[in-house]
């Protein structure tokens, strides 16, 4: 008798997204340690590599992102978050570091 394999949600997400991806001819390259928040590396069109960092939820909640893994002066990086919801395929956003900086400016951010 064969076992089915149980996935994980960060596991799901993972292929998922590379499957999106890859769906849209983008190149998709994953790193064996993911000590640096980066999960994916893509490729688009032959173009410079470019860093993606993948983060899920169910239904709805709260995404926290650690500023030390998410620079938002660096061009080539983006996030994508995908909302999974019971019985459909997930809602994928794509996000880029520059319009998350744009965003920044928008809104006024107190420190401590």
């Amino acid at each position: 008798m064969v076992k089915s394999k149980q996935f994980t949600i960060r596991q799901i997400r993972g292929i998922f997204c590379k499957k999106e991806l890859a769906t849209n001819c983008i190149d998709v390259y994953t790193s064996e340690a993911n000590d640096h928040g980066i999960d994916i590396i893509a490729r688009f069109n032959g173009a410079t590599f470019t860093q993606i960092q993948v983060k899920s939820i169910r239904e709805s909640g709260y995404i926290f992102i650690k500023k030390t893994k998410w620079d938002i002066y660096f061009p080539n990086l983006y996030y994508v978050l995908l909302v999974f919801r019971e019985g459909m395929l997930p809602d994928t956003f794509l996000i880029s570091s520059t319009s998350w900086k744009k965003l920044m400016i928008c809104f006024a951010v107190e420190t401590m």
